[in-house]
This record gives C-alpha cells, structure tokens and sequence, in this order.
C-alpha cells in the first residue's frame, strides 16, 4: 500500500465511529485538510462521505448509525462475530488479535475498543508492517469484504466509504479477501490461536518466540 493509502486507512478508522458531537468536529477537520490534498479515487469517496454525514441532521445520522451497525447483526462492526457468531472460537480469536496487536507494537488510539472491532482494525493496518496488514487481513479479510457488500446493499454512504479503503487492499492481498470455504478447513493464526497466547508465527517472525514449534 502506498502512505496515502494508509492514510485512507486511518481516516476511515475515524469516520466509522458514533457520530457524537466530536466525530463531527472531526469530519469537520478532515474533510479541510483532505480538500487540499491530490485528486484521487479514495480522497474523493472520503470527502463524500464527510459531506454527506455534515450535511445531515446530527439526530438523524445517529439513528442512521445505530440502525446499521447496532441492529443489523449483517453489518455489525465486531469482525469475529461475522467469522464465529457466538462460537468460543470468538473468545479465541480476540486472543489472538491482542497477541497480534502487541507483537507489531500497536498502542491503540482507542484503548477501550474490543481487539475485533473495525475502526481499531484499520487503524492499525494503517500503521503495521506488511506482514502484520497480512495476518489481520488472513484472519479477517473476508468478513471485512463481506461487511462492504452489506452496505451497498443497504445503500447506506458507509459502504462507499469502507469501500475506498478495502479496495488497495484487495489489489495488494487479494486472495486474502476472497470468500471463505464452508466449512472452514484453515488453521490461520486468527482462526486457531491458543487462548492467551500470541500467534506462533506471528511471534516466529518478530523474534519473540525462538524455535518453537506447534500451537
């Protein structure tokens, strides 16, 4: 991904949360400095988005928001509910991504988000290493794709947004976001983590655990 494309990343991170008083002020803030960044696609999708919920009705887009990512279990922004429902492969998975999160060095800007929820997710691809974009993205690749399709066929603004930045990453991974066999046969390092514990090739790769093997 290039630098603007990871910048992408963090905005959306931003522009997909509550929008609360201070989100707008933010959007507010984004929207003027992304104006006088260089035309392209995902600058433009940004600044429609940011248009569309500041020309909104404040109560309107709340209801909006609630409506779509709160009542509809389809567009839910939790990425493990989407791989696992209430399977305890979820509780698994949210180990994992911890254990993700800490051995790329990721200090969430949002500490009190749970380690699958999206704005959190994107952030951090916005800032990790290729490697740690990949793993996220093996874990949950496909249900960040699935969740896009389910906006547009909301026809919700949402799904332009997420779509500016979900589509670099389907041409920089793209096998990593295709559809996902059922049932299920991978032993991915989001999809089989040892609860508690970071991923082992996850940790092989950055050293932390030395010539161990196995889960």
């Amino acid at each position: 991904m290039t630098e603007r494309e990871r910048s992408y990343l963090a905005l959306a991170a931003d522009l997909l949360e509550y929008p609360d008083d201070d989100f707008l002020a933010t959007a507010e803030r984004l929207g003027r400095a992304l104006r006088q960044a260089e035309c392209d696609a995902g600058r433009d999708a940004l600044l429609s988005f940011i248009d569309w919920i500041s020309q909104t009705d404040p109560l309107r887009a709340r209801e909006d928001y609630v409506a779509i990512f709160d009542h509809d279990p389809a567009a839910s922004l939790h990425m493990a509910w989407h791989r696992y429902g209430n399977d305890r492969g979820q509780g698994r998975a949210m180990a994992a991504l911890n254990g993700l999160y800490r051995t790329a060095g990721y200090e969430p800007v949002n500490s009190g988000a749970m380690p699958d929820y999206l704005p959190r997710m994107l952030e951090f691809m916005s800032a990790a290493e290729d490697w740690a974009v990949e793993a996220m993205l093996d874990g949950f690749g496909p249900e960040i794709d699935g969740l896009t399709t389910r906006l547009k066929e909301l026809k919700t603004p949402y799904a332009e947004l997420l779509e500016a930045v979900v589509a670099p990453l389907r041409r920089k991974y793209p096998g990593h976001l295709s559809p996902r066999s059922k049932p299920d046969p991978t032993i991915r390092p989001m999809a089989r983590p040892a609860p508690e514990e970071v991923p082992v090739e996850l940790a092989r790769r950055t050293g932390e655990i030395a010539g161990r093997e196995g889960g």
